[in-house]
């Protein structure tokens, strides 16, 4: 009887002590427990917000291909006009034939300075009268040399090669502009770059710009030594000579091109800026992308590894509550 009495007490203790044990484990359970639930919860809002992240930077990428592809197809066809109008003017396309032979000819290879139309500087506006006064004196050689002009002179007659015009350097005469009301000498609205201005003063005496061909034409008839011309290239001189039109030939003038190659040649220079500046922008985008992309998978993976951990915490948790 006393050793039942004792193995009693023995089972006794073993029970408590046994339950004891399992309420530790069951208590240390259910601390897991927690903290893998808000482990979890924490990954889930973390995932979240980087999803949306990603789509934002996706979204970004779009945006960004999407103005560099239209840069880069108004860059094509930029360059494409500016080559094809560079093209011609390397072969002096529409040039006079004297031109062409002189400028093409290796013998008069770096002997002038180009062309007149070359060395203005003028605004837009004033183009087409420019067009209109100076008309195929804007194809003369500019020179320093007389001799390189004489040279040239014998040149053309020799291979038939046609005729041109020269500017030489010239004293300045100290010519002064007439004074007329409602006219405005052009010569004011116009300079020459790299090039002695007394030529543009010979070229432009008494020449004087109007608003509309009526005061040209009444202008002229009172002032018969000067030339009145408009902003829109019609021109009166000599009290009865007017000349004037449409618009057309005139902007198809040596100006007009020149202005359009000085500002086709900006324009690309600008849309390569901007293509450059919207390659590095994409490219950094990529690259958030991709790094968003690697710690979302990440998150993503250390979830699944949460989650398995829970359910196995959960059900452990319950078989010791049970």
């Amino acid at each position: 009887l006393a050793e039942r009495i004792q193995r009693s007490g023995n089972e006794e203790l073993n029970i408590k002590e046994l339950l004891v044990q399992a309420e530790g484990r069951a208590a240390a359970l259910q601390v897991k427990v927690l903290a893998e639930r808000a482990l979890f919860n924490e990954l889930s809002t973390s995932i979240n917000a980087l999803s949306g992240d990603y789509d934002l930077l996706k979204s970004s990428l779009s945006g960004i291909e999407g103005d560099l592809q239209r840069r880069r197809d108004e860059l094509s066809g930029v360059a494409s006009r500016l080559h094809s109008l560079q093209e011609l003017e390397a072969q002096f396309t529409g040039y006079g034939q004297g031109v062409r032979t002189l400028m093409l000819a290796d013998s008069f290879k770096g002997r002038f300075a180009g062309l007149l139309a070359d060395a203005i500087d003028a605004d837009e506006d004033i183009e087409s009268a420019l067009e209109a006064v100076l008309g195929n004196r804007l194809q003369d050689l500019l020179s320093s040399s007389e001799g390189d002009v004489l040279s040239a002179v014998e040149h053309l007659k020799g291979v038939n090669g046609g005729r041109c015009g020269f500017l030489l350097p010239t004293s300045a005469v100290g010519r002064s502009s007439a004074v007329i009301k409602d006219a405005q000498p052009l010569i004011s609205r116009v300079k020459l770059q790299g090039v002695d201005s007394a030529i543009l003063e010979a070229l432009l005496e008494n020449v004087m710009l109007v608003a509309d061909l009526r005061t040209a034409v009444s202008l002229s008839k009172a002032h018969p030594d000067c030339r009145f011309v408009t902003l829109h290239g019609d021109l009166a001189y000599g009290g009865g000579v007017v000349i004037g039109g449409s618009k057309e030939p005139v902007q198809s003038g040596l100006i007009y091109k020149k202005r359009e190659i000085k500002a086709l040649a900006a324009r690309k220079i600008h849309f390569e800026e901007q293509v450059a500046e919207l390659s590095l922008a994409r490219t950094a985008c990529l690259g958030r992308i991709n790094e968003g992309d690697k710690e979302l998978q990440s998150q993503k993976q250390s979830q699944r590894l949460c989650e398995i951990s829970l359910v196995t915490s959960e059900k452990d948790l319950q078989s010791a509550v049970a």
